[in-house]
């Protein structure tokens, strides 16, 4: 499978909307895959901003990870 990062608030959206499957990675280890459930861009607590991901029931602050789109290779 190929992989596209996802770095703007637009690719997240666009995956969420898609359906499409979602790859996690914290220091370059897979750590979840999944539909992205839920994603808001910034959230604030303590003043410190950071965006939230929700793959499968599982939450990820968007700047500690690595979130791809899993791509089907054709055959």
């Amino acid at each position: 499978m190929k992989a596209r990062q996802l770095t703007h608030p637009i690719h997240f959206y666009t995956a969420q909307m898609e359906n499409a499957l979602v790859l996690v990675f914290q220091d370059r280890e897979l750590i979840g895959t999944g539909r992205i459930e839920a994603f808001e861009p910034a959230v604030t607590h303590d003043d410190l901003t950071y965006g939230i991901v929700t793959v499968r029931g599982e939450t990820y602050v968007r700047e500690h990870c690595t979130f791809e789109i899993a791509e089907a290779i054709p055959l």
